[in-house]
């Protein structure tokens, strides 16, 4: 979940630094409450790019849902 983003950046700061993120998530504010507000605000790449600073953000699946990616071959 979007929500995740914050913890993660900290987390793995040294490990995500100069390397590319594919960011396939989206900021849904029932699930993942002000910061997906935020997000959608913001717009969700800048949004992501500043919660996982150092890291290259590309933003890509998000638009498929996950039933579906499970059954593509």
């Amino acid at each position: 979940p979007y929500r995740a983003l914050p913890e993660l950046g900290k987390d793995l700061a040294a490990l995500l630094a100069g390397k590319i993120v594919i960011d396939t998530s989206n900021p849904f504010a029932g699930r993942d409450g002000e910061i997906a507000t935020w997000a959608r605000d913001r717009g969700a790449g800048l949004a992501s790019a500043q919660l996982l600073p150092g890291a290259r953000i590309v933003r890509a699946f998000n638009a498929i849902g996950y039933a579906r990616m499970g059954a593509a071959h």
